[in-house]
């Protein structure tokens, strides 16, 4: 459902850890034919993700048996700011 126009804007946080597999770093950093893989292969990885990541935060947050749980795990060291669909 498209909640959009009843709450605005709406974001969701959540970790992933991508696999990039045994890429030719050089040849992705010089945009190479590695570039096109690496970038298809973390559009799989997060096309993967349950509920698009929205049920992290409930369990992050939300609940205390997995809040816990959850809690000690380092943040991220790369974010993602996607404006789009």
């Amino acid at each position: 459902a498209d909640l959009s126009r009843t709450v605005g804007w709406f974001t969701t946080v959540f970790p992933v850890r991508l696999d990039v597999g045994d890429v030719d770093l050089d040849e992705v950093f010089e945009g190479g034919p590695a570039a096109g893989a690496v970038l298809k292969a973390v559009k799989e990885q997060l096309l993967a993700v349950p509920g698009k990541g929205l049920g992290y935060g409930l369990l992050r947050h939300l609940n205390e048996e997995t809040a816990a749980v959850l809690a000690p795990h380092p943040t991220g060291q790369i974010a993602f700011n996607y404006l789009g669909r």
